[in-house]
């Protein structure tokens, strides 16, 4: 028979944790079968998502990060691109922001405005958000979305 202490260092033995945060994983599927980052190392939902997706700034939804870059929402243009105002941009040439310490400006030649500015946006206080794929086609009129 087995105390409660062999049975905890077995526990300990087994537990996967995450190679960012050095969380313990609960979910047994993905103490099992843990997502890894490029280097093969363990990582948690939190931290893949906070490193390699965005949240949609229409839906809420999260996306992969490759898709981050083919439109962009301005919500609160910036002072020093008076070309640039409220709407959805498609970004055709990069960079298509310069950021800096206090300030950040967008290239106006970067990017084509394709519609105004969707209802229920929410870019979470910043200036500028990005859409998941579902709704970059929403937006762009059923025309699918382009890198």
């Amino acid at each position: 028979m087995s105390d409660g202490r062999e049975m905890n260092d077995q526990l300990t033995a087994d537990a996967v944790v995450c190679g960012w945060c050095g969380a313990e994983f609960d979910d047994p599927a993905e103490r099992d079968d843990p997502q890894r980052d490029p280097d093969g190392d363990p990582i948690c939902q939190k931290c893949y998502q906070d490193e390699y997706m965005y949240r949609c700034c229409l839906c809420g939804e999260w996306e992969d990060i490759e898709h981050q870059h083919n439109l962009l929402v301005v919500a609160r243009p910036q002072g020093g691109c008076p070309q640039i105002r409220r709407g959805v941009y498609r970004i055709v040439s990069v960079p298509y922001y310069a950021d800096g310490i206090i300030e950040w400006l967008l290239f106006a030649d970067a990017l084509k405005k394709i519609c105004p500015l969707p209802k229920g946006i929410d870019t979470r206080g910043y200036a500028c958000g990005h859409l998941c794929c579902e709704c970059q086609e929403k937006v762009q009129g059923g025309k699918g979305v382009t890198s």
